[in-house]
């Protein structure tokens, strides 16, 4: 992808990109602000004392025994001897208690802690009081005796719970992830909306997918005016055969061929024929409102004279009545036979469903002198503009160039 295309999208989408990143942003910021909870931390710290220690000579060697003595004891939390009977106590699967509940043991004094995190201030508190019991419980039963004294013992335990510092969302915190998630979205947006945008948008995008010739940009109905002077340059045959065709029928080829017939016969000189070969839908038969035994009862053998009905300065063969078996009837030599006999007509303008819809058009361009594939802006997919200029090449039928039309197709009474 090229960066033109890049930067057009880019400007196109800045708008609805940056909607949904301010809505996105602003519902992260109040779900961040009123929805997330904060967090508490409680904590127990617990006093050791060792008993004989003032016999040891050595102020730090009893200093270093008693403390590596309390270490040893405040290992046992985290061990099953505290943990499984903990668990069972405070109601808390084991894995979740592991991830929260910390300890420190003593280093230079003899005091250790005990603590542990959680968005319930009482659990939190519940969780480090239960497990210094069960800590001084297993202290008693394990310890020996100095004298009539226990060797190690617990002599406190003091249990504060504080909100985690951070844990508690603030208007100015809220803000800013409600900004990076905003800005997040707009740049996820403007990119994944340039990355998949394949629709053909201007005259560039046309000229980036086949060599053929841009015969005209239409913006206005007026404008297929270009696209008829580019006619008679076209080496069409005599009278000049052109069929116009999109690759989808949403991308309403029949109004650029409408246009354009008449854009031909507003030439004194020109004796035009618009021929409706769109045997599924008959558009172009109903917007000019005309009727009469047509091309598919000409096809089908009913008539041998068709009807051509006069409008707007052009003679018209409509559809006729929509068949059951269009692709048959248009397959048949009378279609190609039709335009040969036309010959008192200097230019025949066929219109006819999508490309890619149905094999219907492809059997017209083999009849014709020459295809113009009619790109509806912001509507046609380059991916189907591709695949329509090589089917038309694939059926060995004369590929006349592209038109690129602006104005919106006209399709609603396709549906009906």
């Amino acid at each position: 992808m090229k960066l033109n295309r890049i930067l057009r999208s880019l400007r196109r989408n800045v708008v609805p990109a940056l909607v949904a990143g301010a809505v996105l942003g602003l519902l992260t910021t109040l779900g961040s602000y009123l929805l997330v909870k904060p967090t508490y931390t409680a904590s127990n710290q617990i006093l050791f004392q060792v008993a004989g220690m003032e016999k040891v000579q050595d102020p730090s060697l009893a200093t270093n025994y008693a403390t590596t003595l309390a270490s040893s004891y405040t290992s046992m939390v985290n061990q099953p001897v505290i943990t499984v009977p903990l668990a069972e106590t405070v109601k808390l699967g084991q894995p979740a208690l592991a991830a929260n509940l910390t300890v420190v043991s003593p280093r230079t004094n003899m005091l250790a802690t005990i603590s542990y995190k959680d968005a319930d201030e009482a659990k939190a508190t519940q969780v480090v009081t239960e497990a210094g019991k069960l800590l001084e419980q297993a202290v008693d039963q394990t310890t020996d005796k100095v004298g009539t004294q226990p060797r190690i013992s617990v002599v406190q335990q003091t249990v504060n719970t504080l909100e985690t510092p951070g844990s508690a969302p603030t208007p100015i915190s809220s803000l800013m992830k409600g900004a990076m998630v905003g800005l997040m979205t707009l740049i996820a947006w403007l990119l994944v909306r340039a990355l998949l945008d394949n629709k053909v948008r201007v005259v560039s995008d046309l000229s980036e997918l086949d060599d053929s010739s841009v015969l005209a940009e239409l913006h206005e109905p007026q404008d297929a005016a270009l696209l008829a002077r580019a006619i008679p340059f076209l080496q069409l045959g005599e009278p000049a055969r052109i069929l116009l065709a999109a690759a989808r029928d949403d991308d309403g080829a029949e109004a650029t061929a409408v246009a354009t017939a008449q854009a031909l016969a507003a030439d004194s000189r020109n004796r035009v024929l618009l021929v409706d070969a769109d045997l599924r839908h008959g558009l172009i038969t109903r917007q000019l409102g005309v009727s009469g035994p047509g091309l598919s009862e000409f096809l089908s053998g009913q008539t041998d004279v068709p009807e051509i009905s006069r409008t707007d300065g052009l003679s018209v063969l409509s559809s006729g009545a929509l068949p059951p078996n269009p692709a048959e009837l248009l397959s048949a030599d009378r279609f190609a036979t039709l335009l040969g006999q036309a010959g008192d007509h200097t230019h025949i303008v066929v219109a006819s469903s999508g490309l890619l819809d149905h094999s219907d058009a492809a059997l017209c361009a083999t009849a014709v002198g020459g295809t113009v594939l009619v790109t509806r802006a912001g509507s046609s997919r380059e991916s189907d503009v591709r695949e329509a200029v090589a089917l038309l090449d694939s059926v060995h039928a004369p590929f006349a160039g592209l038109v690129l039309d602006h104005q919106p197709a006209k399709v609603s009474s396709r549906r009906k």
